[in-house]
């Protein structure tokens, strides 16, 4: 029997799909014949929701990006138990591991023009974490771990500095360009530190990113 299902829900599946191939197999080695045998479904449906793969990756995008943003902002995803340490180091670990996961695969997929809207995106996700870190700052503010007095300002700077920083280094060194932001940051960890722990005026600046140094990005 035939299953009906809404549009949304449908370009959805679709889009899942299509990430879970590109992701198992790489970009240029899936086809949207795959997809819709994945899916079970005509190439016709396929192109009544998407005019070309380019498409349905840019929905892959925008998808995996919403829903790493409902993931942190989730009630109960930081534990109650953790103080403000342990919930920036938390945020550091699944914000990189969610980066370094899906970057290789959109950076070598995309064109001039999708890779613009990209940055939107990733700069749209970079909000999310910097708002997340300054629910976080207040919190160790309230807790005596920091000392902050600008949380929002100092949560701009140190995420979306680290990205530009990282791109400055990029383009000045080319053997940077063969490594991934989580990379980057295990290796530059002691210099993050530093700089974090005195934009925060913290009390136990060895604390900070603890998971970088155990490598778990």
């Amino acid at each position: 029997m035939r299953i009906t299902k809404k549009p949304e829900e449908r370009k959805q599946e679709i889009a899942e799909a299509a990430l879970e191939l590109f992701l198992e197999n790489g970009y240029e080695n899936v086809s949207i014949k795959d997809i819709t045998t994945r899916v079970q479904i005509a190439s016709g449906l396929f192109h009544y929701y998407f005019h070309s793969k380019e498409d349905v990756l840019m929905e892959c995008v925008r998808l995996d990006r919403q829903r790493f943003v409902d993931e942190i902002n989730a009630e109960g995803y930081f534990s109650n138990n953790m103080d403000a340490v342990d919930k920036v180091n938390c945020l550091a670990s699944v914000a990189v591991r969610n980066i370094v996961e899906k970057t290789t695969l959109f950076q070598k997929a995309l064109n001039l023009n999708s890779v613009m809207l990209v940055h939107q995106i990733k700069d749209y996700v970079f909000s999310a974490i910097s708002d997340k870190l300054t629910e976080f700052i207040v919190e160790g503010n309230e807790e005596g771990i920091f000392d902050c007095q600008h949380p929002q300002a100092t949560a701009d700077i140190a995420v979306f500095g680290l990205s530009h920083a990282f791109s400055r280094e990029q383009e000045a060194n080319p053997d940077l360009k063969r490594i991934l932001f989580g990379e980057y940051i295990y290796m530059e960890r002691d210099k993050i530190r530093d700089i974090m722990s005195r934009l925060l005026n913290m009390k136990e600046p060895a604390r900070l990113f603890k998971t970088v140094e155990e490598k778990s990005l």
